[in-house]
């Protein structure tokens, strides 16, 4: 049987953050290693690219670019995270924010 997910990792935006965010999934998952050092570089910096999106989509476009860019915006999360997931093990659970909620990949 394979085994049940220890970490999750989020890709969701935030000002001044890097579009990753990790947790723990049980209590005896321990310390929540460093995702800096399992997931390429190239991936890093398209997250970190993506939340800057973020960043200015949320703050100060119009609100006819709003809601032109969003739905691109959130697809884009969907890209990442299924990226994420290709280079993640199966002790993570890779998840993304779409507007409407958290899904899994």
């Amino acid at each position: 049987m394979p085994e049940a997910p220890r970490w999750k990792a989020l890709i969701e935006w935030d000002f001044g953050a890097r579009g990753l965010w990790t947790d723990t999934l049980t209590e005896s998952s321990g310390e929540t290693p460093d995702l800096r050092s399992l997931l390429s570089l190239d991936l890093l910096d398209d997250l970190h690219e993506w939340n800057r999106e973020g960043e200015y989509l949320f703050g100060s476009v119009t609100p006819e670019d709003f809601n032109h860019k969003l739905p691109k915006f959130y697809e884009a999360a969907e890209k990442l995270a299924r990226r994420a997931r290709s280079q993640l093990g199966p002790e993570w659970q890779v998840t993304y924010e779409n507007g409407v909620g958290i899904q899994v990949i």
